[in-house]
């Protein structure tokens, strides 16, 4: 999902992590908590930021929708990008008070023509059809549009959780060079296979359905059909780890 550069995939990132939090639990019923408090920690302490949960409130697709969460931190950090984005205070004010009609579809955002786009057009687009509604001065839309033009990158979570390291661990450190350099191999390989078959999938559906929109499915990412799913194996009455630490050679 990230590290795309032909989507903006900033408003689908927030959503995607409580979708993976959801999935663990499907998954891991015994033990999901102790996968939460990993991913917790670890998200609150280096990944998450204002921008995804404002990204997540600003995208009509998610906000929308039935099952939409827009809970009092999702408020708050919004509240907080428009504060830092807006150009000055009267704008920031205007914003803000915009928040509403947005959420509750009042106003410009009742307009039939925008609530049938929604799904149909990126997000990006969405929020520019609202600003020419506005007459171009809708300032909750340039905060939206600045927000949900950004793209997102796991480059720096790569270099810091390499396969290396995965592998090679304190626990691991009797494994012999020759048999930790297959491990890695396989590792990357697994990994080059399974984004291999993602990208000849996307190309696949995008000829199909020759989308123009530039939208990400979060149904998709998660669905039991993702080659993802084939190569993870719950095996929740084994507690041997993976690598068999007595067979060093």
């Amino acid at each position: 999902m990230v590290d795309g550069d032909d989507k903006n995939d900033m408003g689908y990132l927030y959503e995607a992590m409580d979708r993976a939090k959801m999935k663990l639990q499907q998954s891991l019923p015994r033990d999901y908590k102790k996968c939460w408090k990993i991913i917790d920690h670890r998200w609150h302490n280096t990944l998450h930021h204002d921008l995804h949960a404002a990204g997540y409130f600003l995208n009509p697709r998610l906000t929308y929708a039935d099952n939409a969460n827009v809970d009092g931190e999702v408020l708050q950090c919004t509240l907080n990008v428009i504060g830092h984005l807006s150009l000055t205070p009267e704008k920031r004010l205007e914003a803000q008070l915009q928040m509403d009609a947005y959420k509750m579809k009042t106003g410009i955002y009742s307009d039939s023509q925008l609530q049938y786009a929604i799904g149909r057009v990126s997000s990006v687009e969405w929020w520019v059809m609202a600003q020419n509604r506005h007459l171009g001065n809708n300032a909750l839309a340039f905060i939206a549009i600045r927000v949900l033009r950004q793209t997102t990158s796991a480059s720096q979570c790569e270099r810091n959780w390499s396969t290396f390291n995965h592998v090679h661990s304190k626990i691991r450190n009797r494994l012999k060079a020759e048999r930790l350099d297959k491990l890695v191999y396989c590792h990357y390989n697994m990994r080059l296979r399974i984004k291999n078959m993602r990208l000849r999938q996307q190309l696949r559906d995008k000829c199909q359905a020759n989308d123009t929109t530039g939208q990400i499915d979060v149904d998709a990412l998660f669905d039991n059909d993702n080659p993802l799913q084939s190569w993870v194996k719950v095996r929740e009455e084994i507690d041997d780890p993976i690598v068999d630490l007595a067979d060093t050679t």
